[in-house]
């Protein structure tokens, strides 16, 4: 039972990086494109 609830644990933390990973790479590349954007008028 305990290692059961371990490995269901794992998995639940896994699930929530993916989805910070995802959310937090959106915002990068938004950034990125903002300063190329910001660096072509200069």
């Amino acid at each position: 039972m305990g290692v059961w609830k371990s490995k269901n644990r794992h998995k639940y933390l896994l699930q929530y990086h993916i989805i910070f990973v995802c959310k937090y790479r959106k915002k990068l590349l938004a950034l990125k494109e903002m300063y190329a954007i910001f660096l072509k008028k200069w």
